[in-house]
């Protein structure tokens, strides 16, 4: 488990570690000392730490002779230089997505996936993850697939200003998304297509925005027919007001600005006053939703598929929705890999190679239930 001392990864750890059949779970992370406090804390004789620079490929090859499955929490841009250290071990490997561009550069490597005979995931957490395989399930549904819409919504009742990686907030609400219409890409500007979404009870009516996210990548190559496909995201005003602003002023840039004789990139700069925030802290209470909205024809009329579900914290574990329901999903993933449950080898997104009913049977198991909603026009 790479990244596991972070917020997502210590979610997928603690599952890992409570299924009787797993022997040891490494957890691999810089940050050592954290990732020390997490094992104290958990108490686990299956639980090992080492520290793991993923930039040392060397040391990552190393690490990963010794593992069935590479389970990588880490930085998304990192993800190509992982995945590649997996094939040339030939380890199956799982991650929790790309941001769009990064999964693109991920599938060009199918062919060497395929010929060492290994599966590679990409984006298997809450969105892209379960976003997809309820996408997948969805079509399956339907006879024809014209429209795949995408809306992720939460309800924070202990406020906490990063759920996730700061770098990654950055890229995702800053960068221009990726949306699919008429059969085409397209880029849009960043917090752009205001729209208000009802989500389930309790996260109810929220103001959703386009983000840049990977399901956009591999939706509209996987899933037949297809000729829209869009992604957007609920947030607060005043944080879409704060991103926007960062944007504006130049803050989000990664281009070297001279200051005072010193070369430094304003992002940098902004990180770097940024990194005492946490990103995850203990008994947040909260909720998170996806809903997939999938739009076609089912027994020759026009029809709708609703599919979705409602996480709440989990506080036996102290974990925001948030990581919950990215972490548990990456748990479940490699669990199916180590057990031979994933037949298809090469580079995949999840749509492809899960089955949704037996990875939604595990999800429910955990508490993360999916429902769905089908609507089909009457005809005339």
């Amino acid at each position: 488990m790479l990244g596991g001392a972070g917020a997502m990864g210590s979610v997928t750890i603690r599952d890992l570690i409570e299924v009787d059949d797993i022997e040891e779970v490494i957890c691999g992370d810089i940050a050592i000392e954290r990732a020390r406090k997490l094992a104290t804390r958990l108490g686990s004789d299956k639980l090992t730490v080492q520290k793991v620079d993923v930039r040392d490929k060397d040391e990552l090859r190393r690490v990963m002779r010794n593992v069935d499955v590479v389970a990588n929490a880490t930085y998304y841009e990192l993800n190509l230089h992982v995945m590649t250290a997996a094939i040339e071990v030939g380890i199956d490997y799982a991650d929790l997505g790309g941001l769009y561009y990064m999964t693109l550069k991920q599938l060009e490597y199918d062919e060497e996936a395929r010929e060492v005979g290994i599966t590679a995931i990409l984006g298997i957490g809450e969105d892209p993850g379960i976003s997809n395989i309820m996408a997948r399930h969805s079509a399956n549904t339907l006879d024809r697939v014209d429209e795949i819409h995408i809306r992720d919504g939460e309800l924070t009742l202990a406020p906490i200003m990063f759920k996730y990686s700061v770098p990654t907030i950055l890229d995702e609400y800053t960068l221009e998304p990726v949306v699919f219409r008429h059969g085409r890409y397209e880029k849009v500007p960043p917090l752009s297509g205001e729209e208000v979404f009802n989500f389930p009870e309790p996260v109810g009516k929220r103001k959703c925005y386009y983000a840049l996210h990977s399901e956009i990548a591999t939706l509209p190559k996987f899933i037949e027919g297809v000729k829209e496909v869009d992604f957007k995201v609920a947030l607060d005003e005043n944080f879409v007001k704060m991103m926007k602003m960062l944007n504006e002023l130049g803050l989000t840039s990664k281009e070297p600005i001279d200051v005072k004789g010193v070369k430094i990139s304003p992002r940098d700069l902004l990180l770097a006053l940024t990194s005492s925030i946490p990103s995850e802290i203990e008994a947040v209470k909260d909720y998170t939703s996806i809903v997939v909205i999938t739009r076609g024809d089912k027994d020759g009329v026009p029809a709708e598929v609703a599919c979705y579900f409602v996480c709440k914290n989990y506080e036996p574990w102290g974990v925001s929705a948030t990581a919950y329901s990215t972490g548990i999903p990456l748990s479940i993933a490699s669990q199916m890999l180590a057990k031979d449950e994933i037949k298809e080898v090469g580079v995949l997104p999840p749509e492809t190679c899960i089955e949704p009913k037996m990875f939604m049977a595990k999800l429910a198991k955990r508490g993360i239930v999916i429902k769905r909603r089908i609507v089909k026009e009457e005809q005339e």
